[in-house]
């Protein structure tokens, strides 16, 4: 299953940059290229349920967090923020 990136690929962006990602950091979190993140947010590929969660889970959000309107206040970070330590980008 996939969630349209049209609709929640802005929403994706604007948890991660509340959060202090950047695009290749969340990458990296979840095991995926920079580029993949970047096709999300502008709406060219659509995002699998399975990485959403992945996503969620990195940015420290619920996946109801990513799939909410845009226009909803972006949740707070959970006290513990960051659990999940960002992978070093590799240079290559």
């Amino acid at each position: 299953m996939k969630l349209s990136s049209k609709t929640h690929g802005r929403r994706l962006a604007a948890i991660r940059r509340n959060r202090g990602w950047t695009q290749a950091e969340l990458g990296a979190a979840i095991e995926k290229t920079g580029g993949a993140i970047c096709a999300w947010e502008n709406g060219r590929h659509d995002i699998r349920v399975a990485d959403a969660e992945r996503c969620a889970f990195a940015l420290g959000c619920w996946l109801h967090d990513l799939l909410a309107p845009v226009e909803e206040p972006i949740p707070p970070r959970p006290p513990l923020w960051p659990w999940v330590r960002r992978r070093p980008v590799s240079s290559e």
